[in-house]
């Protein structure tokens, strides 16, 4: 199961009823946070969620140079993301950035929990497999016992669905945005006006409009779309879904602290 949560989806600045945009993601113990805007820390508290077990960070983009922090009385791990797609591991997940097209360098995220075959308990005996081994080999580690090396798909069937999330916002709609959302059980994309004679401005700005994050996740073949980082002058993003769906019958305009539990197909 994969715990998601939109703490904030304001775009450009907080606001009374509206935090700026950032994600939460919880899965196997670990936590993961998508920007760090004013205000996450009380959109935290107000989820009811702790900021205290984060283990990974990742920025989308930054406008300014600035130290901030100095001195932390605990180690921080700091990896800088220096080609157009770069892919990170962790406990049974793995996190993508992409580059998209913002006025200054900026990253969009899917995180894939990947989700290994069945255990086939007949494929294990035929292969005389050691009954010890079948744990290691569910995990998908390889074995070597007794001078024989097993493998995981000695017991275990063809890979099943996983899950992913796909994260963006301040961009333009790019290629990479679909290639790398490409079937993702969510996305998340900015919509940042949904006035149809805003696309000028969206495109002098280096954002999406509301459309446009529906055709992009159209085209990836999303199974849903949660709408975000709207411009602070959008009081009602509600009001403006009708052209979207119509476009992506399957969107919707989140609100701070929509949250959703992801689970595997057959569960």
């Amino acid at each position: 199961m994969l715990d998601v949560s939109l703490l904030g989806t304001g775009g450009m600045m907080p606001l009374p009823y509206r935090w700026l945009t950032a994600l939460m993601l919880r899965y196997n113990g670990k936590s993961i946070l998508i920007d760090c805007g004013e205000g996450t820390q009380i959109a935290l508290r107000e989820k009811g969620w702790s900021p205290n077990p984060i283990d990974i960070i990742c920025f989308t983009h930054y406008h300014a140079l600035c130290t901030i922090a100095p001195e932390l009385p605990f180690e921080v791990r700091y990896q800088e993301i220096t080609e157009a797609e770069q892919t990170f591991s962790f406990d049974g997940f793995q996190i993508k950035a992409f580059k998209v097209s913002h006025s200054v360098v900026c990253y969009g995220y899917s995180m894939t929990v990947p989700r290994g075959g069945r255990f086939d308990k007949e494929r294990a005996l035929q292969l005389q497999v050691p009954m010890k081994l079948w744990s290691r080999l569910q995990k998908g580690e390889t074995v070597e016992a007794e001078g024989v090396t097993y493998t995981p798909d000695m017991v275990l069937g063809a890979p099943r669905k996983g899950l992913k999330v796909t994260y963006c916002t301040d961009t333009r709609p790019v290629e990479s945005i679909v290639t790398n959302g490409a079937e993702s059980d969510l996305m998340i994309l900015e919509g940042m006006y949904g006035e149809s004679d805003k696309l000028a401005k969206a495109r002098e700005n280096r954002h999406m409009t509301m459309c446009e994050a529906a055709a992009a996740a159209k085209a990836a073949g999303a199974a849903q779309l949660w709408l975000t980082h709207y411009s602070p002058s959008m009081m009602r993003p509600e009001d403006y879904m009708g052209p979207v769906k119509k476009i992506f019958p399957n969107a919707v305009a989140a609100k701070d602290g929509r949250t959703v539990e992801l689970k595997f197909e057959e569960e």
